[in-house]
């Protein structure tokens, strides 16, 4: 009770040894891989994930988990998600994916507990899901490019040829919307508090055909 009334249990910081206290201090840490590597997309996918941990298996105390937990809770996580439909091993292994980068941070922390179950963790190899076996080929973006043109969006067109004949990601081409930060100035392409960044525009291209945005 004294120390709820001193606030100390009122600290977003505060490490109590469970994995949710590690969660929430590895997501407001200003020095954490969330904060300092992290584009915000990948901090939204991410986030959501760290959620589905902290409501599954939140509450347990590092210090008692043995390895049988982590098998448990990743042959859990890859069930179907209706009878008789395909195992989720992309969820299952995401999840042991991102406690381990969990727990990685708690060891740079040096937060108690930590060392020893990234030690576990790093000496098991849980089944990853399988890689992708399609590619995308010249007769495929041929077909797409017709059928964006017949449909009038000649945009979707333009963006994947160049995606394709330049060897671009999408979101390379395309760009992305990002958040505004609070206070920041509301210049550039602006939208609904976001703005769009990392995109071509037409004084990205030259006559030479390479875009200077490579």
């Amino acid at each position: 009770m004294l120390e709820w009334a001193s606030g100390h249990r009122r600290d977003p910081h505060r490490f109590d040894g469970t994995i949710v206290s590690l969660s929430r201090r590895y997501q407001i840490d200003p020095e954490s891989p969330f904060n300092c590597r992290l584009k915000h997309t990948t901090r939204e996918k991410d986030a959501h994930v760290l959620k589905l941990i902290e409501k599954a298996f939140g509450e347990r105390a590092i210090h008692a988990l043995k390895l049988a937990d982590f098998w448990r809770w990743y042959d859990r996580a890859k069930l179907p998600a209706e009878p008789g439909g395909p195992e989720r091993v992309h969820r299952a292994w995401g999840i042991i994916k991102k406690l381990r980068e969990l727990f990685s941070y708690g060891v740079a922390a040096e937060l108690e507990g930590c060392a020893r179950v990234r030690t576990i963790l790093g000496e098991v190899r849980f089944p990853q899901p399988s890689r992708r076996q399609i590619t995308l080929d010249l007769e495929h973006v041929e077909a797409f490019i017709a059928k964006a043109v017949e449909t009038d969006r000649v945009s979707l067109a333009l963006a994947t040829a160049i995606q394709f004949d330049a060897v671009l990601r999408q979101k390379d081409v395309i760009g992305e919307w990002e958040p505004i930060p609070a206070g920041a100035p509301r210049t550039g392409i602006v939208l609904n508090g976001h703005r769009w960044v990392n995109g071509l525009t037409w004084s990205d291209v030259v006559l030479d055909g390479v875009p200077d945005h490579i």
